[in-house]
Parts: C-alpha cells; sequence; structure tokens
C-alpha cells in the first residue's frame, strides 16, 4: 500500500487528554464486591456526595504504562468503574478497571488472618522484615516489567516459563530487585545485597525468588 493510499484507522488514534491521562491516572484492575456499599457521605466526602461507593476486590494497578500486583489483593470503596479491564494482561470477560487521579480520597482495606491476641499486638520500631505478600509482589512486578507480559502469579512456575531465558534478562530482574524504587526492595524502605541474587537464573521458581529476597533484604 503507498503512503498516500494509507489512512490512520480509529484504533491507531488518541488525543493529548488521553496522553496526559495515560501518565497521571492511577487505573485499578478487578472486582465488584456485590454487597458491601457506602453512600459517599457516610465516610467520606466528595464532590458526587448522595452516590454510592462500591467496594472493590483489586488485584492490581498501572500507573505511567507500568503495572503492578497487589499480594493480597487489597479492597478499596470506589465509584462505578469505568467499563471491562483494558490493560496489564488482565482479561476483560473477568475484570474491571477504574480510572482515578492518584488524589482521590478513598477508603481501603487489606486482608488478614489472624488471631484476636494477634492482631492486637501492637508492632514497635517497625518491620524488621518483608512479609511473604510483599517479597511476591517485588518478585513478580521485576519479572513482569523484565519481560513486559504480565501473567497470573504462581510460586512454583519457572522464570523461564514467564519469558526469563537469558543471563541478560536474569540480571535486569536482579538489578530491578535491588534498585527500583517502584518495584524492588527500595519501595518498601528496604535493602538487599546484589550478591545475593547473583545465581538467579531461569530455573528459579518465582516463589523461589520471593523467598529469596524475604532472607536477604534488610531495613535501609
Amino acid at each position: 500500500m503507498s503512503a498516500k493510499n494509507f489512512k490512520v484507522s480509529e484504533g491507531q488514534r488518541t488525543t493529548l487528554g488521553k496522553v496526559a491521562d495515560s501518565h497521571v491516572a492511577v487505573s485499578f484492575y478487578g472486582k465488584v464486591v456485590d454487597d458491601l456499599t457506602i453512600p459517599t457521605g457516610v465516610a467520606l466526602q466528595h464532590p458526587q456526595d448522595g452516590g454510592t461507593l462500591h467496594a472493590g476486590h483489586i488485584f492490581g494497578y498501572s500507573q505511567g504504562h507500568q503495572c503492578f500486583r497487589f499480594t493480597p489483593p487489597r479492597i478499596y470503596m470506589l465509584p462505578d468503574p469505568a467499563g471491562p479491564a483494558d490493560g496489564c494482561g488482565w482479561d476483560p470477560a473477568q475484570f474491571v478497571v477504574w480510572k482515578l487521579p492518584p488524589d482521590w480520597l478513598t477508603l481501603y482495606f487489606e486482608v488478614q488472618h489472624a488471631t484476636i491476641r494477634d492482631s492486637l499486638t501492637p508492632r514497635i520500631g517497625g518491620d524488621s522484615r518483608l512479609s511473604a505478600g510483599q517479597c511476591l509482589t517485588i518478585a513478580s512486578d521485576c519479572v513482569f516489567d523484565e519481560t513486559g507480559n504480565p501473567q497470573p502469579i504462581d510460586r512454583t512456575r519457572s522464570l523461564l516459563s514467564y519469558g526469563i531465558n537469558s543471563p541478560e534478562q536474569a540480571s535486569g530482574v536482579r538489578t530491578r530487585v535491588v534498585n527500583s524504587s517502584t518495584l524492588g526492595v527500595p519501595r518498601f524502605n528496604f535493602q538487599i545485597d546484589a550478591n545475593s541474587l547473583k545465581d538467579l537464573a531461569g530455573s528459579w521458581t518465582l516463589g523461589q525468588l520471593a523467598d529469596r529476597i524475604q532472607d536477604s533484604a534488610v531495613p535501609a
């Protein structure tokens, strides 16, 4: 086809507003919780007082063209979703997306299983060890950022099956774990010696990477 006969299709067009939103807005991916809603004026004051906030079971989010996972998922109180999931590999038949500015006021919950005694025990001096969930989030985010192909998280799957099939890619994952303030251990104010991951390879499972991070990371 010659250049003079080429026509830009609707799917190949965008607007300046959409470009700006893609860098600023936060996209949440998850499911609507049918039996949990609150009026906006009860717990949160919003311009749309009189409306209803729905609970969203949120598995991940994207911002600035980067995808992240919550491990474990969180529950956020949110307005109506914008539509079916449209990014980060989330199945639009199974998940929806919310698009909101990062300063939008919400309530969120992290569901944890604990005895009443443990839930009442104060934590003094902060955490000295990353949680298993935080380490799995770090591992999966760094792997998926290296491959550019987010997939369902499975601790038993090898990094090779996720697309880490060369020493260069393994090195890319290691660099992200050690240095990235948005993907690696620094995001939780921890640090890790790169030598603790020097033998990282595609034969490792995602769970092995997460466990090594948990064993080696220390507060910054």
